[in-house]
């Protein structure tokens, strides 16, 4: 179907769907594990394959892929939900319109049930669901409640970091398309994080919250932005996990966009002179990486960089470590790398 020669694909379409129809419905699942290992291996992410587009092929392996996902065993729907996002990545939206409620209701379903499930099958539902929400959300609309919902318990999930993970950046694919019920999303988040008595479920939550206001920071209300400051100004004085700290490091760099909202806790922890602190190295690390701008929105650079110097030179491994990892991504990083003021604090 990704073949050069028109006539070629013209004529696998048919081809495949005959193949199909040969296989008993009750035995559809045993091929998914290879349709899926073909899927992925023909064209590539992001380029459509031209046989995906033909009337008659996606729909073919709907039958197949739902089979899989919902009478399979653990490794055929663990396939079949990698192989709906790999379709999306591959086919044209308007080929693949017909075909997202019966692929998005049976993922949703299947994903309710999730602690029958291993954290394999889990992740790939979650990973899925959000490329289709990359990829095709206004076809996906229809079910964005019952798709937020899934992520917020899924980021809570107890079996698996790599599950909440997943939860936490579908939901930020969710919040880039539906604005709406932001704060409602903003306040569960911060309530459910706060009264976790797993630090690790915290720290997903706390991730799952800065990827919703970094992606809707424009409609989230100020008594809820003013809400995760004062979470983040907890954080520096309660004593949590280093995996808790980097998710507050990041929903310091989701404000990146609005600066002026940090500067109360750039003056009071993350400047020359305040003190050492495992959260302030990891903001420090996590800014230079994913907002660079955001310290020269502030102002405050040079202090940032003698904050730095400070940090490298403390005994607490936890500290000094992402001290030294942002002083030599600050080299390389721009606008840092075009500054003299790092060059005159750092030395050569």
């Amino acid at each position: 179907m990704d073949d050069r020669q028109v006539e070629v694909v013209e004529a696998a379409v048919p081809a495949f769907e005959a193949f199909v129809k040969s296989i008993e419905k009750d035995d559809l699942d045993s091929i998914v594990v290879t349709l899926r290992r073909t899927i992925e291996s023909t064209g590539a992410p992001g380029r459509t394959v031209p046989g995906f587009d033909i009337k008659g092929s996606v729909s073919s392996m709907v039958p197949v892929i739902v089979a899989g996902l919902t009478t399979g065993n653990n490794e055929q729907r663990e396939q079949a939900a990698y192989a709906i996002g790999d379709l999306v990545e591959r086919t044209e939206e308007i080929a693949l319109k017909p075909y997202v409620v019966p692929f998005t209701g049976p993922l949703i379903r299947v994903a309710t049930q999730a602690t029958a499930f291993p954290p394999g099958v889990k992740v790939a539902i979650l990973k899925s669901l959000g490329t289709m929400l990359e990829h095709i959300p206004t076809h996906v609309k229809p079910f964005f409640p019952q798709l937020s919902r899934t992520f917020v318990k899924s980021c809570s999930d107890s079996s698996s970091l790599a599950v909440r993970n997943a939860a936490a950046k579908s939901l930020g694919a969710l919040t880039k398309s539906n604005q709406t019920r932001i704060d409602a999303l903003v306040t569960e988040l911060i309530s459910t994080a706060q009264s976790s008595e797993d630090d690790a479920i915290a720290a997903s939550l706390v991730l799952a919250l800065a990827y919703v206001v970094r992606y809707a920071i424009t409609t989230t209300s100020a008594s809820s932005k003013e809400a995760c400051i004062s979470m983040l100004e907890s954080a520096f004085r309660e004593r949590h996990d280093e995996p808790y700290l980097h998710g507050m490091a990041t929903l310091f760099t989701s404000f990146e966009s609005s600066p002026e909202l940090l500067q109360g806790v750039v003056r009071s922890h993350i400047l020359q002179g305040t003190p050492p602190s495992v959260l302030s190295s990891l903001i420090i690390l996590h800014t230079v990486e994913d907002a660079p701008k955001l310290f020269y929105a502030i102002n405050c650079v040079p202090s940032v960089l003698r904050k730095v110097v400070e940090s490298i030179g403390e005994s607490v491994p936890a500290i000094s470590r992402p001290a030294r990892e942002a002083k030599e991504l600050i080299r390389t990083t721009p606008p840092f790398c075009d500054d003299d003021s790092v060059l005159a604090i750092f030395g050569t």
